[in-house]
């Protein structure tokens, strides 16, 4: 198969150097000078937990042009620089293309590809971009993908699998792709928000802070409800209600928040990526008003947020 990695960020990279291990024929959309320092250095990747660095020499393209035909499109980008591609994704004659990443309107991003058949994932790593390399950090691989609202054609699935098979990604099915994104929105929004509230020094955050997460994310597990929106992975939410599922939810916020997992996995992307934040923020913040539902924890935590973000 030809697949096109569009975006060479870090999560673009990761999937880039894995796929690139396949027989499979993989082109990474890249631009600017970080396309000019993969053309002449390799991606360098240093996978943190795996204390291991990669080095790829990838075919790279700086655009996509309208009759450059792939098997699979891999979107791999934040989703406020969706609108700027749009016009050439829709353009391009390749049928099947796969958004990658947080989104709360996959649902309508997709009814704008009628004639495509579009998918929806989310890449289970995570990292940073620095001093020419790219900081990857990643327990194991996954991938979970599937339809906005149903199950992918039988085909699109089985070109999927197909594509992965020789890889170490763990492939999980999701039929309901918009819920599930909105879901995980209902989680990482607060988590932003302390960011945010503690200047990206996660260590900072207090008892107090790290518990209104918690009940913050209940609270907007509560929207999802009252809007008929299912939460998934199914029962998600009662990891942050009480007993001891929400004890483990308790260790794992503080140990994020007390070792540099927090940075990798949390608060870099947050602070390099606050126009995204912006965004989700906004397109969750619809919902909120949709559902009118009490929200004191979550009003608390962005509020603390915005207080160290206007000085």
């Amino acid at each position: 198969m030809r697949i096109l990695i569009y975006g060479a960020g870090v999560l673009g990279s990761e999937l880039a150097h894995v796929l690139s291990k396949t027989n499979h024929e993989i082109i990474l959309l890249a631009r600017g000078k970080w396309r000019q320092h993969i053309e002449k250095n390799g991606l360098v990747i240093r996978h943190y937990l795996q204390r291991k660095t990669t080095v790829d020499h990838l075919q790279t393209i700086d655009h996509l042009d309208k009759n450059d035909v792939y098997d699979l499109i891999f979107v791999v980008m934040q989703c406020v620089s969706l609108p700027e591609i749009s016009t050439d994704l829709k353009a391009n004659a390749s049928r099947r293309i796969i958004f990658i990443g947080n989104n709360g309107e996959a649902l309508a991003l997709a009814q704008q590809f009628e004639n495509k058949e579009v998918a929806f994932g989310f890449q289970g790593t995570g990292g940073r971009r620095e001093n020419g390399q790219v900081i990857s950090i990643y327990k194991s691989l996954s991938l979970t993908i599937g339809g906005v609202t149903k199950a992918l054609s039988d085909d699109f699935q089985r070109q999927i699998t197909a594509l992965f098979e020789e890889t170490a990604y763990h492939l999980t099915w999701e039929n309901q792709m918009d819920a599930w994104l909105k879901s995980h929105l209902a989680f990482i929004l607060p988590i932003c928000y302390l960011c945010y509230s503690v200047d990206g020094k996660l260590p900072k955050a207090t008892r107090k802070q790290r518990k209104l997460v918690l009940d913050a994310a209940y609270e907007g597990y509560q929207v999802l409800k009252v809007l008929n929106i299912p939460v998934r992975p199914a029962g998600e939410e009662v990891y942050f209600y009480k007993g001891w599922k929400k004890m483990i939810m308790t260790i794992m916020l503080w140990v994020m928040c007390k070792t540099p997992l927090g940075r990798l996995a949390a608060s870099d992307h947050a602070m390099h990526a606050v126009r995204e934040m912006n965004k989700l923020d906004e397109q969750f913040t619809i919902l909120c008003q949709r559902a009118a539902v009490a929200m004191p924890n979550w009003q608390i935590l962005k509020e603390q947020a915005l207080q160290v973000m206007e000085k």
